[in-house]
C-alpha cells in the first residue's frame, strides 16, 4: 500500500468517525438502554428513597457515558489527525529525496559527459 493511499484511507477514517449523525445516534442508544435498565430498577423497588437514588444513579450514568463517548472519540480523532500528519510529512519527505536524488543523477550523468569529453579531447591532441 503506498503511503499516499494509507493517508487516503487515514482521511476516510477521520470522516467517519466524525459523522456527527451517527455519532449522535450511538450516543442515544447507549443512554436509551441506560434509562430503560434504570427505569426497570426502580419499578422493582416499592422504597421512594430506592427509586430517587435509582433514578439519580441513572441519570449520572448517561451523563458519564456521554462524557466518556465524546472523550473516546475525540482521542481517536486526535490520533487519526497525527497519523495522517506523519504519513503526509514522510510523503513530503521522500518526494523531496526523490527530487533531490534526481538532481544528483543529473549532475552526476553531466559529470560522466564531461569527462568523457574530455578524454576524448586528449586522445584527438595526443594523435
Amino acid at each position: 500500500m503506498s503511503i499516499q493511499s494509507k493517508i487516503e484511507e487515514l482521511k476516510n477514517q477521520r470522516d467517519e468517525a466524525n459523522d456527527v449523525v451517527k455519532a449522535t445516534a450511538e450516543v442515544a442508544n447507549s443512554i436509551q438502554m441506560l434509562a430503560q435498565q434504570g427505569f426497570k430498577f426502580a419499578n422493582e423497588t416499592n422504597s421512594i428513597d430506592d427509586k430517587i437514588k435509582l433514578l439519580i444513579q441513572t441519570i449520572q450514568s448517561m451523563a458519564n457515558d456521554a462524557i466518556v463517548y465524546h472523550n473516546e472519540k475525540e482521542e481517536h480523532m486526535k490520533l487519526l489527525d497525527i497519523k495522517i500528519s506523519l504519513l503526509e510529512e514522510v510523503l513530503m519527505n521522500t518526494e523531496e529525496e526523490a527530487k533531490s536524488n534526481e538532481v544528483i543523477d543529473q549532475q552526476s550523468a553531466f559529470s560522466f559527459d564531461k569527462h568523457i569529453e574530455e578524454d576524448n579531447e586528449k586522445k584527438e591532441s595526443l594523435n
